[in-house]
Order: structure tokens, then sequence, then C-alpha cells
């Protein structure tokens, strides 16, 4: 992402939280959330209506200057940027905009897009409660900079929610992790950036979406806890390689795959390449089990790994995203390469097919139990 030269007249997202300014005085010209959906409820890339987002999908100064802050933010440590609901997301993105994560309220309750965009319309004005969207007004005056004539009466992302958006964005590579057990499915996604940093987004089953910004030498741990919440892995084990084809019949691995508990998928998919990077990770009651599907994925090596087997395979996987983000500098993003929904489409395809062979080694075929 080429955000290296914001605005100096920008604001800075690690600072004072607009929200600690003294509000007893409504500004008149505060726009009404109503108008402020509609306005969001337009089609568009980056982070939709309210961050500023160009047409031909390039950010403005502002958003550029928001994401630059942001990642300063995640060379630091872990940092909690915003927690979101599906339809909060949404509003802020666009209805009719694709995304790349699962929207599984959405999916469930609002699968018309005349009901989506009345529940978007509502989450405009729980944003403006939240000062999570501010008005172009209170944004130029806690930014220190010359208000916009042409956006006086519109809203805008305060500058943490803003980069965070551009971030999810621009990233050229994408790191999924879905954990499903009985209760539903629980996701880790990571956009990787080539500075180092990571913005992490993670989903919970019912359409909570909590944004944080890292070193990408965290997430290993991250993704560890996620695939084995319960601590059986051990030592590591013999690797063996089997026939994609033979997975359900063979003798010494299928009846371990028949007692996972948990499953997690790892994906890794390049938004400028096809082709996706995958690892399942099963849990039981005492172990778990990596397969890694061969290249051509004729043949799968399965192991029973440790945890801190668990967080070397992440880490490949971190640095291969890496490796693909720097590699597509000379790339626009997001506007070139592969779109948004066709690396998403990747991911989620690579996790259903992996949750196919867990069933098919599985004569039950029935859903982990939750551990």
């Amino acid at each position: 992402m080429s955000a290296s030269s914001p605005d100096p007249s920008s604001p800075d997202p690690g600072s004072t939280d607009p929200r600690s300014r003294d509000r007893s005085a409504a500004d008149p010209s505060t726009p009404d959330p109503g108008d402020a959906a509609q306005e969001s409820a337009r089609p568009g890339p980056g982070a939709g209506a309210p961050s500023a987002a160009d047409p031909d999908g390039s950010f403005d100064d502002r958003s550029l200057a928001c994401a630059v802050g942001v990642l300063d933010l995640g060379r630091e440590g872990v940092e909690d940027i915003a927690i979101l609901s599906d339809e909060e997301l949404m509003s802020l993105d666009g209805v009719e905009t694709p995304q790349m994560v699962a929207m599984p309220f959405l999916d469930e309750h609002a699968p018309d897009a005349e009901t989506r965009a009345m529940l978007a319309r509502t989450a405009i004005r729980s944003l403006m409660v939240r000062h999570l969207v501010i008005s172009e007004v209170e944004a130029a005056e806690f930014e220190e900079r010359p208000l916009k004539d042409e956006r006086l009466l519109s809203v805008t992302a305060e500058p943490r929610l803003t980069g965070a958006l551009v971030l999810r964005r621009a990233s050229r590579a994408l790191l999924v992790f879905e954990r499903e057990v009985s209760e539903g499915m629980h996701r880790l996604y990571y956009y990787v950036h080539d500075q180092g940093v990571t913005l992490e987004e993670e989903v919970t089953a019912d359409g909570v979406h909590m944004f944080s910004i890292m070193p990408a030498s965290a997430v290993p741990q991250r993704v560890r806890h996620l695939v084995d919440q319960v601590g059986v892995a051990g030592a590591d084990g013999d690797p063996r390689v089997v026939a994609t084809s033979a997975v359900a019949s063979d003798p010494q691995i299928a009846p371990r795959l028949e007692a996972t508990r948990a499953l997690t998928v790892g994906t890794m998919v390049s938004r400028i390449e096809e082709g996706a990077m995958r690892v399942h990770f099963h849990m039981t009651s005492d172990e778990v089990i990596a397969a890694q599907p061969s290249e051509d994925g004729e043949e799968v090596v399965f192991m029973s790994v440790s945890h801190e087997t668990i967080e070397g395979i992440v880490a490949d996987m971190v640095s291969a995203a890496r490796l693909d983000e720097a590699g597509a500098d000379d790339a626009d993003a997001p506007g070139s390469g592969r779109s948004d929904s066709g690396a998403a489409e990747d991911g989620r395809a690579a996790g259903a097919e992996a949750r196919d062979e867990a069933a098919r080694a599985d004569d039950a075929t029935a859903a982990p139990d939750a551990p």
C-alpha cells in the first residue's frame, strides 16, 4: 500500500479520541443519520462513503494518513481498534459492496437488499451515538484542518476506524482461519502488510467483528489459541503421507480424524494470483493433527503437532503472505489485481473443501463436538 506520504494536515490516529471533546452543544450542521445511511448504501471500494474512498478505488489523503497512523500503532504491539456488528460494518462499506469476510447475522436475518438497507440506516445511527462516525465539522476541528466545503454536511469514520477500514481493503494477501464446532464457526482474518504489521478481524458466530492491529510476529500465537483452546497438543509425531482419495479409508488416519472435536481450516489467499495455501488442524481429545495438502492436491501430509509446530506452520503462512504483499508493489491495490469478492471466494471454497474432506473421513458426517 502506497501510504508513506500522508497529508500533514491529516489526523494522527493515535492521538486523543474525539469522543473526549465536550459535545454538550450539538452542532446544527451534523447530518441526519438516515441520509448518512443512504449515502453509505451506495456500492464502492475502500471504506465506503463515510471514509471518502474515491470511485476509482484509490483513497484520499485523509484515509491514507489514518492508515499510516494505525500501522504505526501496530509496530508497537497489539492494539484494539474497534468492535462492529455485521450491520455496522456493512453500513460503512456499502450495502452492495462485496464482503471479504463472513457476515453470519446478515446472512441469516437479512438476505435481501431492502432489509439490509434498513439495517444500514439504523447502524449508522448507532455508530454516530458511539462517536465512531462523526460529522465533517467535528472531524475537521479535531484534526485541525480546513473544512472540506463539498463534504460540509457529510459524515466520516473517526481516524482509527478509518485507518483500519483502509488497511482491510488495501492488503493484497489475506489469511483466514475458521474454527468449526457444533455451536457454529469462529473466524480470524489477517490482512497482511509488508511493513511487518497485520490487521486482525475476529468474527464471532453471531456476527460481531473485533479489529486489532499488531506486529505480524503476534499472529502465530493468536491462531494457536484458536486451534487448541483446551491445550491438548503434545509432542510432534511422525508424518504420514496419504493419497487424498484414500483418507477416509486409511487405517491409521481415518479413526483419528473421526475423533475430531474442532476443525480449524487455515487458508492464505492472494488477491493478485489465483490459488490458495491451506492447512487443516483437527483437535481431538488428546492431540492436534495438522493436515497439509500437496500443491497438486493429490496427497495430504498428516502429523500430530505440538504448540510450537502449530505456530511454526502459521508463521510460514504469514511469511508467504508477506512475500505476496511485498512482491505486488507495482500493483495499485485495491483497485488492481483480483477482486475482493474473488479472493474471498477462493478462501471460502478452500475452507468448504477442507471441511468436506473431514466429513468424508467421518462416517457419521456429524459436526465436531464442542470441547
